[in-house]
């Protein structure tokens, strides 16, 4: 079996990840402004420029590392070429490294002439630069870093000319560390070298004024997620990763209410919306009011919940919980302060308000019971199996916990429903034949639904508690169900999310009363007014759909004001031809500027602007097409350009068009 350095399969059909060696394939490559060098990378430290006419190579750069002999974890270091350049005059190669530097090189000698650093970087840091250009006219280099952070030199690197860099370079806006999420990864400098211009990893943006060093455009409220939606009467009010806080009433505009300047990993409105507990990325707890003030209730050490744990709340009269550590949580009241602390790490603490009680659950088969008051452990839940969601009933009285089995399709998962007065269970029954995700309460707690890996919707009827075992009412397979999602109207009517969207179910599962016709994002946060009349569902760049829950029809779009990138293509563009990559296109000071994302190691498709900044080459389905950036001025159908494979570069310039793909095969054709 021949390896690949991302994925691999098995004989069995397993998937495996992050096997095989790098540089089989060429995997970062660039031209010159004028088409007529190629820069291709195929082993790892190697770079090698090509004649485009001729096809012949002529020249060779091996970059060499200060960091080279060093081991990191365990692993030794090797240098990679992770991003290239060319100057216009084709003398010059311009390299961003993985040892956090770049570097410009002579390209008939292979000599490195500089190497350029972000502020405060040192020899001995592991870190990719991947974001590197020189601008049009070939008088300036653009190299990107970390944090945020973008130097510019001269053309030889020697000379520093700027150091750009935002507010809070460091911040996670997403919600979401996943490590690069600062990273640059793409620049441009503007024809006139008056504009610099850095698209993040995540997808935020900056634009910089180089001689006076001001950033005159950013955007990254489109990245932040949202985390939480709640109504009150008529309005809608939501709270995002960016520690911001917005209101919207029926036929209005959004108008933000609070700008916290943190980020926010978990939040909680109070019933009065007044107030909100959040979770910061640091793990503090703060209770903020939303005239502005706040409150830290917590400091803890870096402990890393998982994305869904779910560790703060309120509690009747004013009261809150939130975690104190790994496995302790802390609840106020008007009475004081008290702490419980279970036996292992805490991933969801559920107050029970009716019964006085606080649930708390994590790394363990068992769910343990306190009393609010007095902090008495009154019971606990113990499952014979990793449990993987729970549902309290409305009046408090049953807690239904689904397990997630052996988590294939080979053991059957488990319903167990619990009596929290007695702190007895009441039933027991295998019930998928996959791990459950969701569970939802409905009919006065006598009915139950639930949602699985399996594919899916089943529908129990409990009857009478701790009597016969819960019988089977209904069953659907939604296509693409997403198992983690359910909700039970007031009326029995059950919603369910599937196919990148929702749809309501009659409250027996036997008739599909409707369907969202807008698609979603893997995971949509939702919510359903007070009303049970609309589900409003948050998309990507802070982009909301309210729509009926009983009759079909269009979604009434919510949008906050804020700056938001133009998809290119467009996405029914795309579809149409087939296109292999898209790209952010923003229209801030001096642009259009495209914004290209990060990923794996020859993942992130490298699209650009041709030279004249009117087009891009963008790879489709056994071709590659020149689209116009203004698709909506456009002469006919798009030139259509011989491409086949992998796109790992590409030239526009006034007479011709130059692409390579993954083999170093090179295509060219004369523009019509």
């Amino acid at each position: 079996m021949q390896d690949h350095p991302k994925i691999r399969v098995d004989e069995a059909g397993n998937l495996l990840l992050n096997f095989g060696q790098y540089g089989g394939d060429v995997e970062v490559a660039c031209f010159s402004r004028d088409g007529s060098r190629l820069l291709t990378v195929r082993e790892v430290g190697i770079a090698r420029i090509w004649h485009t006419e001729t096809r012949q190579q002529i020249a060779e750069i091996c970059p060499s590392s200060a960091l080279t002999g060093t081991k990191f974890g365990g692993v030794d270091f090797e240098l990679f070429i992770e991003g290239a350049a060319i100057d216009n005059s084709g003398q010059y190669a311009l390299l961003g490294l993985n040892d956090g530097t770049a570097g410009v090189f002579r390209i008939d000698t292979g000599e490195r002439i500089s190497t350029m650093r972000s502020p405060g970087g040192s020899d001995n840091k592991w870190e990719l630069v991947r974001a590197v250009d020189f601008s049009a006219d070939g008088s300036l280099a653009i190299v990107g870093f970390y944090n945020r952070c973008v130097g510019i030199w001269d053309r030889t690197g020697e000379n520093l000319v700027a150091h750009l860099s935002v507010p809070d370079g460091d911040k996670c806006i997403t919600g979401i560390d996943w490590g690069r999420q600062t990273l640059v990864s793409s620049v441009t400098i503007t024809h006139d070298n008056r504009y610099a211009f850095a698209g993040f990893a995540d997808m935020s943006c900056a634009v910089w004024d180089i001689n006076t060093k001001e950033v005159v455009f950013s955007a990254s409220q489109h990245v932040e997620s949202v985390l939480t939606i709640k109504f009150i009467k008529d309005e809608m009010f939501w709270a995002t990763s960016g520690g911001t806080v917005w209101r919207c009433k029926r036929d209005s505009a959004p108008t933000p209410m609070l700008h916290a300047n943190q980020n926010w990993q978990e939040v909680e409105f109070s019933a009065d919306n007044k107030s909100l507990l959040c979770r910061t990325a640091n793990n503090s707890i703060y209770r903020w009011h939303l005239d502005g003030t706040s409150v830290l209730l917590k400091n803890m050490e870096n402990i890393g919940w998982p994305v869904c744990a779910r560790t703060i709340g309120f509690i009747p009269n004013h009261g809150v919980y939130y975690v104190g550590g790994d496995s302790e949580v802390v609840i106020e009241t008007a009475s004081g302060k008290l702490s419980v602390t279970r036996d292992a790490k805490i991933t969801r603490a559920i107050a029970n308000p009716l019964a006085n009680q606080l649930l708390t659950e994590g790394w363990s088969n068992t769910i343990e019971v306190w009393d609010i008051a007095s902090g008495k452990n009154v019971g606990n839940i113990t499952t014979a199996s990793t449990i993987a969601c729970v549902a309290l009933s409305e009046e408090g009285h049953f807690l239904a916990v689904g397990t997630a089995g052996e988590g294939t399709k080979s053991k059957m998962s488990e319903i167990e429903v619990w009596d929290l007065y007695r702190m007895q269970r009441a039933f027991r029954w295998r019930a998928h034949n996959h791990q459950i995700g969701a569970l939802a309460f409905g009919g006065k707690s006598k009915r139950l639904v639930s949602a699985s890996l399996d594919g899916t919707v089943r529908l129990w009827q409990l009857g009478g508690f701790f009597s016969s075992e819960p019988r089977e009412l209904g069953m659907v397979e939604p296509p693409n169900l997403d198992p983690n999602d359910l909700y039970v109207l007031k009326d029995g009517r059950v919603v369910i999310c599937a196919s990148g969207s929702y749809e309501v179910w009659s409250s027996d599962l036997k008739t599909q009363l409707c369907k969202g016709e807008k698609e979603f994002g893997w995971h949509f946060k939702w919510a359903v007014d007070e009303q049970d009349q609309a589900i409003v569902v948050a998309d990507y760049g802070q982009r909301f759909y309210r729509m009926s829950l009983s009759t079909e029809g269009s979604a009434e779009a919510i949008e906050p004001s804020i700056p938001r990138p133009a998809y290119f293509p467009k996405v029914h563009v795309a579809r149409e031809i087939q296109a292999m990559a898209v790209a952010y296109l923003w229209t801030a000071p001096g642009g259009p500027y495209l914004h290209m994302g990060d990923g794996p190691r020859g993942w992130a498709t490298p699209l650009r602007l041709s030279n004249d900044n009117k087009f891009v080459l963008v790879p489709c389905y056994q071709s590659a097409k020149l689209m116009p950036i203004d698709e909506n001025n456009s002469d006919g159908e798009p030139m259509t350009i011989p491409f086949q494979g992998k796109f790992r570069a590409g030239r526009v310039t006034d007479t011709h068009i130059v692409a390579v793909n993954e083999k170093g095969e090179l295509f060219s054709v004369a523009r019509s």
